[in-house]
């Protein structure tokens, strides 16, 4: 929960701020796709991913707050915060992000990234990276 309240609180100070939209879609534990909003050093992203087998069907949502470490340069090191709320399981994880963008022009990005989440579900406390870890593209809106 508390991360939603900084990714939302990040959202909104991105809006106020010179802010831009762009399209992400990232590839990895889950295929997601959404939108980061933010400005030239902090962001916030939501994505999502839809999954379905034989008996039911299940929504992911991931939230993270994420700031850039470096100064200007097509080459971006970025740390975050992130929470992912899995429906079909009833949990949310919550994790660190490590990553790198390359902006390959003005509007088109290429990433990856690295989450350790960390799942408390019965009680005892596991780190993960399987299901947040990808690469991904960022289209500027």
């Amino acid at each position: 929960m508390r991360t939603l309240v900084l990714a939302l609180a990040l959202a909104s100070t991105a809006a106020a701020a010179q802010s831009t939209v762009s399209l992400v879609m990232k590839a990895g534990g889950a295929n997601e796709f959404g939108l980061e909003v933010g400005g030239e050093r902090l962001s916030a992203r939501a994505l999502t991913a839809f999954a379905t087998d034989f008996e039911d069907s299940s929504v992911r949502l991931d939230l993270a707050a994420l700031y850039r470490t470096n100064g200007r340069g097509p080459l971006a090191t970025r740390v975050g915060l992130t929470t992912t709320i899995l429906d079909f399981e009833d949990a949310a994880l919550f994790g660190v992000l490590f990553g790198a963008d390359y902006a390959l022009s003005r509007r088109f990005a290429v990433f990856g990234e690295v989450v350790l989440d960390a799942d408390f579900g019965d009680g005892i406390g596991v780190v993960s990276s399987a299901r947040n870890t990808g690469v991904g593209v960022r289209l500027r809106l």
